[in-house]
């Protein structure tokens, strides 16, 4: 047990997913300064709202812009902090990126307490775990460092579910289960509609209710086996959108939605890399194609949906190829007779060869409008559903293509 202990902690198998976490948490780190861009004189300067006191030592240090004649200099101050967060995102000097944004973010945070929510004050804590954590797999010393930091981040989140779950049970309204109605009353974190739809709606109010508290107590239990960690992330991400969209706090559930990545597989966090890496590329590089799709240009059905990709796809990233007489040399590769009787694709960044619903759903990857699409695809992929659905829906009896060279028909 030891021995194995000791070899996890020697490996950093977590590389894209600290990746992927750092250079996300850079992201909303951005939007929520930008957001703040047209007042910041109103919340940062000598003249502004009232500034946070310092409860002890340590916080001294965050109170650089409440001292003169550094007071006056917030503008800077926020155009260096700006900076330093387009370097992290860039991939530039991480951990040194890391260290002073847990210096500025949390300035920023003590100068101006009123507009701070739980979001800010997570993202300063994990700041202080970012510069351990290492995307590159090091020295036997360095990837264990890395791991410990990833695993601070992981308990850190486990703890506030824990802790919060714990306060909700506290409460006489959590515990009456009608705690939502009352934040769905309160116009300043309620929209419109979600309060008409909800409030109205005691079922609904109490299941809801109920069931956040029983997320919250859960989540430090079942993150942890890989059989209930992905619905676990999936139920969150879903809960804190809401709080996103619903509530009016968009930076507080974006950050915790961040937060997650510290959970994911590194499998999935490369393929998110992959995906970004496709859409940066063909954002800046003429000529260049996340994936090829070999179409059967007999048959109507797939010409017709060649057609709808080809105007959702902006980027002119994807490419359509024949099937019958493909150029592509993978799809050449693939015999005859499977690729004219079932559609295939190869992704190039990947380097794989899919077919049936796993190739419609890289069609549909690198498209924002058809994003959702593909999630809801690549998830029946996963499932092993999406072959089954391929077969009733495409190569059943009424669809099934009869093809031959320079000759397709559908069956009626």
């Amino acid at each position: 047990m030891k021995n194995r202990l000791l070899t996890k902690l020697n490996k950093n198998n977590h590389g894209p997913s600290i990746l992927l976490l750092r250079r996300l948490l850079f992201v909303v780190m951005l939007a929520s300064i930008i957001i703040k861009l047209p007042n910041l004189g109103f919340y940062f300067s000598p003249d502004s709202v009232p500034k946070g006191d310092a409860i002890n030592d340590f916080l001294r240090i965050f109170t650089l812009l409440q001292t003169p004649p550094f007071s006056n200099l917030y503008f800077y101050f926020i155009g260096f902090h700006i900076l330093v967060l387009l370097t992290g995102i860039m991939g530039y000097f991480p951990r040194s990126a890391s260290i002073i944004l847990f210096f500025t973010h949390g300035t920023l945070c003590t100068t101006a307490p009123y507009i701070t929510d739980a979001g800010d004050n997570l993202t300063w804590i994990f700041l202080s775990y970012l510069p351990l954590m290492s995307d590159r797999d090091g020295n036997w010393y360095e990837n264990i460092i890395s791991n410990i930091g990833l695993m601070l981040a992981r308990l850190q989140v486990c703890y506030l579910y824990l802790f919060t779950g714990i306060i909700k049970l506290t409460g006489p309204l959590w515990q009456k289960g009608v705690a939502l109605f009352y934040v769905l009353k309160v116009p300043e974190f309620t929209h419109p509609i979600a309060e008409h739809a909800l409030s109205n709606n005691l079922f609904y109010v109490t299941l809801g209710t109920y069931a956040t508290i029983a997320f919250q107590l859960l989540f430090p239990i079942l993150i942890w086996p890989k059989n209930t960690r992905g619905t676990f992330i999936a139920v969150g991400s879903l809960i804190h959108l809401q709080i996103s969209l619903v509530m009016g706090l968009p930076i507080f559930g974006l950050t915790l939605i961040c937060l997650y990545i510290s959970f994911y597989h590194r499998h999935k966090s490369l393929a998110i890399l992959q995906y970004c890496s496709g859409l940066r590329s063909a954002v800046f590089s003429k000529g260049f194609t996340s994936a090829t799709i070999g179409i059967d240009d007999n048959c109507p059905n797939c010409i017709m949906f060649a057609r709808f990709l080809k105007k959702c796809d902006f980027f002119n990233i994807v490419e359509i190829d024949s099937a019958w007489n493909p150029k592509d040399q993978k799809l050449l590769e693939v015999p005859k007779d499977s690729r004219t009787t079932v559609i295939h694709a190869y992704d190039h960044i990947s380097g794989k060869t899919l077919q049936g619903m796993a190739a419609i759903s890289i069609g549909l990857r690198y498209s924002p409008l058809l994003l959702p699409m593909h999630l809801f695809s690549q998830g029946l992929v996963r499932l092993g559903w999406g072959e089954r659905l391929y077969d009733i829906l495409v190569l059943n009896r009424r669809w099934r293509q009869k093809c031959s060279d320079g000759l397709c028909v559908l069956e009626s």
